[in-house]
């Protein structure tokens, strides 16, 4: 039953400027580009749900109290007629409204209003669209319609031929877009069936997981393999490109094809790179650096150091005292010291070149880099020259290729794998050991790096950090690896246990990104206030005005008889509201002030903002 059903309530049209915004409005700021979005639509479509009015006996004219948006859109439609001149013509002196002088029945409206206003979920966005394209309706139409940017719609339909399977799981959320976007790069209706399977069965799989198992026997464009040789050679040469929907990167299908043309492309490379420097030889490296393996016979000769120019030498020492100086340098600048260092070092002679060895390969980016030149190392571990000076033989390759050694490698690690599986503690003690001491990932046991999340806010006024959680505590190796884990290990379990502990939770995720996370704080009962007391700097200065008095009001004001309160407060100028706030956390001569009762004061002990509930 209706509880204000014995309420006049009335729908009337009215004059658009007979109509404001009323203070019970919940939504008392709009995005611009929001409001011309759905003044488009509203052009296009027309006012498709009537406002929402109060008769407020203190105000002139009538209040709105749901549909603040729309009255804004509307407004907006009023002060620039000529941009919706081809839109559907709305009678701006007749604008509907159901209205009552019921307040409590007007707060209700506005309540509604708000809680019931909800993005559309992007399945439907995308049905509807693809729907709409199909209709013959172009996407400045789409958009228009929806009141949103051309941009957003054109990211939609690109998803608007997925299988109906897809767009099913993805409106039951159980996967999310971008694993839509990933599964546009299926490239058969089985393979797309087999990786939808996939990703609703490892809903937390990294998209790039998820990427990697679609395009086996693909190539990435952004591999760099496909860079170095360009999807005009692979075409050329029979190969096919698709092209990824949601980055600048297209698809290689041919991964065979893909590696003999690489390989190729660098033996020319180095061919010409060997004709136009005159080196003795230079040699294709299909890895992405030069490695021991490749220069375990050879030796680098020494440049000849030269003086720079006067004007040179100068420009070095000014910024090579800015840099000492600690001077904000542009990353220009600092290459500019590098590019004059390495002139300082001079060239290597003509005969050096002439006997010596290169490398050329391609790096992580795509880029082709040389590495060289590197001279024949002779039995006394000197460069190895003849009597007149001159080189006695280019040096043979070397005893087993590189593919060779990464086996014999991969070889080892496979037998050390299946012992450790079996010693958990062993494994558990190494761990804690590496995490405790500042060794690089590379020559550590495991391939773990204990990146430290950044925790430490912009302003750290009336935040307690526990020290603890710096990495700067971790500690240097003063002896062998070996013999510090063995020292290590004499401490026992519980110090293996605190340890592993205390890193550990130096790299916990952001809750807000972690579902895991988000849900030990409600099983831990962990609350961010233990750590944080909410300041002007720390918090209310980058809260917008009706946060603020959002907040005022749900902490302070607790019945009718505060209004005078709440409208002394909205008065207040920003820089003010975010003092007065600061004084409510944490003054308790203000809260005291304000009468508050031991409830609002828990309320208050207790508050934090919207985005770091659990719900939110």
């Amino acid at each position: 039953m209706n509880a204000h059903a014995n309420i006049a309530e009335t729908t009337t049209t009215v004059p658009l400027d007979s109509l404001y915004q009323h203070s019970m409005n919940p939504r008392q700021s709009h995005d611009q580009a929001d409001i011309i979005g759905l003044a488009q639509s509203i052009s296009t479509v027309g006012l498709l749900q009537n406002l929402s009015g109060y008769i407020d006996p203190a105000q002139i004219g009538l209040g709105i109290v749901a549909g603040g948006r729309r009255l804004a859109a509307l407004q907006h439609i009023a002060d620039h007629p000529s941009d919706f001149e081809g839109g559907m013509q709305i009678d701006l002196t007749q604008i509907p409204v159901i209205n009552t002088t019921d307040p409590t029945l007007a707060l209700s409206w506005a309540g509604a209003e708000a809680a019931t206003q909800r993005p559309l979920h992007p399945a439907d966005e995308i049905r509807a669209y693809g729907a709409m394209v199909d209709s013959s309706s172009d996407h400045v139409a789409i958009a228009r319609a929806f009141g949103c940017t051309v941009a957003h719609v054109n990211r939609r339909l690109k998803l608007a031929n997925l299988p109906d399977a897809t767009l099913t799981a993805l409106r039951a959320d159980e996967i999310t877009l971008d694993h839509a976007a990933a599964l546009t790069l299926c490239n058969s209706p089985e393979q797309h069936t087999v990786m939808l399977e996939t990703a609703i069965k490892h809903p937390h799989w990294h998209i790039g997981n998820l990427k990697r198992e679609i395009l086996t026997d693909r190539v990435n464009g952004d591999d760099r393999r496909a860079i170095f040789v360009g999807p005009d050679l692979y075409t050329m040469e029979g190969g096919t490109v698709v092209e990824d929907l949601f980055s600048d990167h297209m698809i290689f299908s041919d991964e065979t094809l893909l590696k003999n043309l690489f390989e190729a492309k660098l033996t020319t490379a180095a061919e010409r790179i060997n004709a136009e420097h005159g080196y003795a030889k230079t040699i294709p490296t299909f890895e992405t650096h030069v490695s021991y393996t490749h220069t375990q016979e050879m030796t680098r000769p020494t440049r000849v150091p030269i003086d720079l120019p006067k004007a040179d030498a100068s420009e070095l020492a000014k910024l090579e005292h800015r840099e000492a100086d600690g001077d904000d340098m542009t990353s220009q600048e600092y290459a500019r010291i590098q590019e004059l260092h390495e002139r300082t070092m001079g060239t290597y002679s003509d005969d050096d070149v002439a006997r010596g060895v290169t490398f050329a390969y391609v790096d992580h980016k795509g880029d082709l880099q040389t590495e060289g030149p590197y001279l024949p190392r002779a039995a006394n571990g000197n460069a190895d020259t003849s009597a007149d000076g001159t080189a006695t033989q280019v040096p043979s390759k070397p005893p087993i290729t590189q593919g060779g050694m990464d086996d014999l490698r991969r070889i080892q690690l496979l037998a050390l794998q299946k012992k450790m599986i079996d010693k958990p503690d062993l494994m558990l003690e190494l761990l804690a050991f590496q995490l405790s001491h500042d060794i690089p990932s590379y020559s550590a046991t495991f391939n773990i790096q204990d990146n430290e999340q950044p925790n430490t806010p912009s302003c750290t006024d009336e935040v307690r950090i526990d020290t603890r959680l710096s990495k700067g505590g971790v500690e240097p190796l003063t002896n062998s690896p070996f013999e510090a884990f063995t020292e290590f290990k004499k401490l026992g379990k519980a110090h293996r246990n605190k340890t592993l502990a205390l890193a550990l939770a130096r790299t916990l995720n952001q809750p807000w990104g972690s579902p895991i996370n988000l849900s030990l704080m409600e099983a831990l009962d962990v609350s961010p206030r233990d750590v944080w007391t909410p300041t002007a700097d720390n918090h209310f200065k980058a809260c917008s005005v009706p946060s603020m008095d959002s907040t005022w009001r749900e902490l302070v004001i607790q019945d009718d008889e505060g209004d005078a309160e709440m409208a002394r407060f909205q008065k207040l100028k920003k820089g003010d509201k975010a003092k007065e706030l600061e004084a409510l956390f944490n003054d308790t001569s203000v809260q005291e002030a304000l009468v508050l009762s031991r409830a609002q004061i828990a309320t208050i002990d207790a508050w934090v903002p919207v985005i770091m509930r659990g719900d939110a």
